[in-house]
């Protein structure tokens, strides 16, 4: 409580001197400390002047008039020198009877005595006295109402009145109160301060210096609209240190009322309650200063959760404290759909169903303050005048406050407080308000975001997981299925559907929530809706199909609906549809999502077609390789069987050669000799070829007769064989051959073989006058063989055949059938060996074989 210095308000009129019948004398320090005491002592107090001397003084006061009287004091006692000054208190004798005195102080000569002079007044003074005691003690209410009814009371009790009205000023808010003809006290709730301005009689009294006062009947008295006919009529300002806190009016019926005692009583009243009224003004002003600072402390503290229900609670509790709120809520924008979801809606502090209204700029109040992002204060739904575009429904309401809540440049929503009064938010109550929307509006966006960081979180686990799904499956019936129903899921919708391109039409492939019977043939893709996304490969976003009829949806009961294309290498090959019962269900985000989808399901559908053609060529080259090892087995089967058959008649036909030149059948000419080598020489490469033939039948790894060998003695014994049998052909033998054993597990006969057909190879396929090269290399796990020309060469593109039975080079025109790298290949490959081959066409070719040394392949070879 502020205390107030009140010796300007509630000391005597210095004109007025009121009869007494007691008067007592005492002289006391400026410390308050009686020295000598004189007069009626032992009457007024109940003790002798020498039981006073050497007490306080402020002893003799009541108990609940010692603060003002302490004040009065002080002020005296500390203010400037001045003569004399007088003030009115409750004095209280040492047998503790009260009784109202008036005191005077006054300086002695010294400057450092006070003459105090107390005199016992009449009971009809008393009474005033007490009255403005009482006044007084107004100041320790922080309640209005109760400080304007205790005025009333105590001006209606000292003056003859038949109705007494009070106004009070409080932070741009009036109060209003009166106590009528019966003596009944009536509060009225906060009225508007322009209407009150322009009362008559409130105008008057304002421009009054102490008071205006009419005691005879006037045509247009100023009085309130309301009252009764009066014929007298004393109004007085409430004005405390130059402050203006309200106006009180005093009428009565009989003409000639207000006597000079009761005007002058009337202004010592009037001062009294300016002074307490103002006191409690500034307590509660105080107290509702507080109050808002709570209030905006609890929602800053209820912004930290992430809990938007929380939030808009406390802001409802907070709100209705401070202010009387007939109907109150919150509302979440929804640009997408441009409507405002009403939450925490509240008609007379009672919840109500959350509602959906309209929220573009003409539909309503709420949509103005959204689509013009500015706050709009209503004072009277009656008087004032709305923005034009938008439309009043007509609720039970006199004033309101929207307030458009913000964050970060964003609209979130709406914040609206309603009064069935009108003017009934003051400048303060709009201050708290807006300052209230800032945190709430940052709460409800972080909950937003947090709720879609959730969202998009799982929307991303499910999206993960369908790309698992869609990536091991290789059947395009169970993608497109399983597609369809996880994002019919993981967004919410009514229904989804993929339709796939075959010629003029798209045709369901996959549908969820869809109805029964509908037909496979959806859409044409030609048409002109369709063009955007079949032939231009961009989305289709129908918001709301009740005003855009673009594409008529698949579901009856769709209200919105999305179409991305399926694109696999520039071209549509379908769509990927979603429908929501709900208008405006998809954004920007959906279409992002579903693009990145579709583009995945698209590439499925392709790679599964892939896979189908190519598993269908499989199967179709599976079949032939089949019946290409059968022919081959056939051919193979046949050769061996006729190399059996021809090897028998070759013997005999070579016996009866050999018989023939010996002439154990006869003689011969020379000429018939020369023929008769000729057909032993070629009886003998037949034979040898029917032997290669067999041969092969025989190397296999098990027949194989290995045993410890020197190679390199083999490979000098293969390079002197050769130059042997060679030594007609136009072509040199150079070896790259250690000088030491390379020991080696082999079958010894089987890589003279090899040896053999690799160097008859080189000097069949080499340049007259060439080289062929024998070369060596080994390390202690493999050794390496390689025999090079520098003859024809080989093609590439005959490279990887050229090990193959039966093949040969076209256009070599050289000798043999083609079997001989087949056994190498046979021979290399039953000792677990390696065999290449490198070759240039006009340059020559080198053929190389490894072989393990210890009879079995090891990693880490040449």
């Amino acid at each position: 409580m502020n205390q107030l210095n009140l010796s300007s308000v509630s000391q005597f009129d210095n004109k007025y001197t009121s009869p007494h019948a007691l008067v007592g004398v005492f002289v006391a320090g400026t410390d308050g400390v009686v020295a000598r005491a004189h007069g009626d002592i032992q009457a007024l107090l109940g003790c002798s002047p020498a039981g006073v001397q050497d007490t306080l003084l402020l002893d003799y006061v009541a108990e609940h008039a010692r603060l003002s009287a302490r004040e009065s004091w002080c002020a005296y006692i500390e203010g400037p020198a001045r003569e004399a000054f007088t003030f009115a208190t409750i004095a209280r004798g040492c047998r503790g009877d009260m009784f109202p005195v008036q005191v005077e102080l006054s300086r002695l000569g010294d400057q450092d005595s006070i003459l105090i002079i107390a005199r016992a007044v009449s009971s009809h003074y008393q009474e005033q006295i007490i009255a403005l005691e009482r006044i007084t003690q107004v100041m320790q209410t922080s309640d209005i109402q109760e400080a304007l009814a205790t005025v009333l009371a105590e001006f209606t009790r000292s003056i003859a009145c038949d109705r007494a009205h009070i106004l009070v000023l409080l932070e741009e808010r009036l109060y209003y109160a009166e106590v009528d003809q019966e003596g009944q006290y009536r509060p009225a709730e906060a009225i508007d301060l322009e209407a009150v301005k322009a009362l008559p009689f409130h105008k008057a009294v304002q421009h009054a210096e102490q008071y205006l006062i009419f005691r005879h009947y006037l045509p247009t008295p100023p009085r309130t609209a309301d009252a009764a006919m009066c014929k007298s009529w004393l109004g007085l300002p409430l004005r405390y240190q130059d402050a203006s806190v309200g106006t009180i009016v005093l009428e009565y019926s009989a003409s000639d009322a207000f006597p000079v005692d009761d005007v002058a009583m009337a202004l010592r009243l009037s001062r009294a309650s300016a002074a307490a009224l103002w006191s409690v003004c500034n307590e509660l002003g105080a107290l509702q200063q507080t109050s808002r600072l709570k209030a905006m402390n609890n929602v800053a503290l209820a912004v930290r959760h992430l809990d938007s229900a929380g939030v808009m609670e406390v802001v409802h509790r907070e709100i209705s404290n401070l202010m009387d709120t007939r109907f109150f809520y919150i509302g979440l924008y929804k640009p997408e759909q441009k409507q405002l979801l009403m939450q925490h809606v509240y008609d007379n502090d009672e919840r109500i169903e959350d509602q959906v209204i309209p929220a573009d700029s003409t539909s309503s109040i709420s949509g103005w303050v959204i689509h013009n992002r500015q706050s709009l204060i209503i004072k009277d739904f009656a008087t004032d005048p709305l923005p034009s575009s938008v439309i009043y429904h007509g609720a039970a309401v006199r004033s309101a406050v929207y307030i458009p809540l913000i964050a970060q440049e964003e609209i979130v929503g709406l914040l609206s407080v309603q009064s069935d009064r009108p003017h009934h938010f003051s400048e303060a109550d709009i201050l708290l308000l807006e300052t209230v929307a800032g945190p709430t509006a940052v709460a409800i966006r972080n909950v937003q975001l947090f709720n879609d960081i959730q969202r998009r979180l799982h929307q991303s686990q499910a999206l993960h997981e369908l790309a698992n799904a869609i990536t091991s499956s290789r059947d395009i019936e169970t993608i497109i299925t399983i597609v369809a129903q996880r994002l019919q899921v993981i967004f919410g919708a009514l229904a989804c559907a993929i339709t796939l391109r075959e010629g003029n039409h798209l045709v369901l492939q996959a549908g969820v929530g869809l109805p029964a019977l509908l037909v496979a043939e959806l859409w044409d893709p030609t048409s002109a809706q369709l063009q955007p996304v079949m032939a231009e490969g961009k989305a289709l976003y129908v918001s709301d199909v009740q005003e855009d009829n673009r594409l008529k949806p698949l579901h009856p009961q769709s209200q919105s609906l999305i179409l991305v294309p399926l694109v696999v290498k520039q071209q549509v090959i379908g769509a990927l549809s979603l429908e929501s019962e709900t208008p405006g269900k998809f954004t920007a985000d959906h279409e992002h999502v579903l693009t990145l989808v579709a583009a995945q399901l698209a590439g499925a559908i392709e790679n599964a077609r892939l896979l189908k053609e190519a598993q269908e060529r499989a199967a179709e080259l599976e079949t032939a390789y089949a019946e290409l090892k059968e022919t081959d087995r056939l051919r193979w089967e046949l050769v061996n069987n006729v190399s059996h058959e021809l090897r028998s008649p070759l013997s005999f036909i070579r016996g009866y050669v050999g018989l023939m030149s010996i002439e154990e059948l006869g003689s011969i000419t020379e000429e018939q000799a020369e023929a008769l080598a000729t057909i032993n020489k070629k009886t003998d490469a037949l034979l040898r070829l029917i032997n290669d033939i067999l041969e092969m039948e025989k190397i296999r790894p098990e027949t194989l007769q290995r045993q410890e060998e020197d190679i390199a003695e083999l490979l000098r014994q293969s390079v002197a064989g050769a130059q042997l049998t060679y030594r007609d052909q136009p072509v040199y033998f150079e070896d790259e051959i250690p000088d030491h054993p390379v020991l080696v597990v082999l079958d010894a006969l089987r890589i003279e073989q090899v040896l053999g057909n690799l160097i008859s190879n080189a000097v069949k396929f080499s340049y007259p006058g060439g080289t062929v090269r024998i070369r060596c290399e080994y390390d202690d796990a493999w050794v390496r063989i390689s025999v090079a020309d520098s003859g024809i060469g080989i093609p590439p593109e005959k490279l990887s055949r050229i090990f193959e039975r039966f093949y040969r080079v076209a256009g070599t025109a050289r000798e043999g059938i083609g079997i001989g790298l087949s056994i190498v290949q046979q021979i290399v490959d039953a000792h677990s060996g390696e065999l290449n081959v490198n070759s240039q066409v006009g340059e020559g070719s080198t053929f190389s074989f490894s072989l393990p040394r210890e009879g079995r392949a090891t990693p880490g070879g040449l």
